[in-house]
C-alpha cells in the first residue's frame, strides 16, 4: 500500500508543480454528473465528445478523479446532467495540470 501512496504522491506533486505542458491542441470538454445509482454520491465526470475512445461507434473517451481515461458512450453522457463552474473547477484544475488545453462546451 505504501507504494501506491508514493506513487500517488509523487503524482500529485507533479501536478501541482506545472510538470506537464500545456497541450497546443484544443480538446473540447463537457463536466457531466453523473446519473444516479442508489444513494451514492454523483461525481462530476469530463466528457470528451470529440476524442473517439475506441473504433466501436458511439464510444469516447471521459475523465474522472477515480478511474481517469475511460470510456463513455454518447447516449449515457447524454442522459447526464451538465455540472456547474463550481461542481467541475477541481476537475477541470486537474486536467489542466496534466497539460489539458480545455475548451469548455458547458452552458
Amino acid at each position: 500500500m505504501k507504494t501506491n501512496t508514493t506513487i500517488i504522491d509523487a503524482m500529485n506533486k507533479a501536478i501541482d508543480s506545472g510538470y506537464f505542458e500545456k497541450d497546443k491542441h484544443v480538446t473540447d470538454v463537457r463536466f457531466l454528473i453523473e446519473q444516479p445509482i442508489n444513494d451514492w454520491d454523483r461525481p462530476v465526470f469530463a466528457f470528451f465528445p470529440n476524442e473517439r475512445y475506441s473504433n466501436e461507434d458511439g464510444l469516447f473517451t471521459s475523465y474522472s478523479h477515480i478511474g481517469q481515461h475511460c470510456a463513455c458512450a454518447i447516449a449515457y453522457a447524454d442522459e447526464c446532467e451538465e455540472a456547474t463552474s463550481e461542481q467541475y473547477a477541481d476537475l477541470k484544475a486537474e486536467l489542466e495540470g496534466l497539460g489539458y488545453n480545455l475548451n469548455v462546451l458547458n452552458k
